[in-house]
């Protein structure tokens, strides 16, 4: 990413988002939010933007996305908490016989 164009194209999305969110391309939009706040490496701002994409529009096919995101973020925050939520998730499920 070109962080000039990250630059410009930001107030272009939150617009989007903001005034349009019935729009089909808003979902995207704020994805693309989330990313640019991830490239710059504000992680607040991509779990925040990928947790309202997830809260806006539950049935979006950018769900995977925003969840993977906001895991690899919590990760590059440091973040413990979140840190050992995620092991437990990839942990093996019990079998029952």
């Amino acid at each position: 990413f070109n962080q000039d164009m990250l630059i410009r194209a930001l107030p272009i999305f939150t617009e989007i988002v903001e005034n349009f969110p019935e729009y089909e391309g808003a979902p995207q939009a704020l994805a693309c939010i989330a990313l640019i706040h991830y490239k710059r490496k504000e992680y607040d701002g991509t779990i925040a933007r990928y947790t309202e994409l997830i809260r806006r529009y539950p049935e979006h096919p950018l769900l995977p996305e925003a969840w993977y995101h906001i895991g690899v973020s919590h990760l590059l925050k440091g973040d413990e908490t979140e840190r050992s939520s995620m092991k437990a998730a990839r942990s093996p499920l019990p079998i029952r016989r």
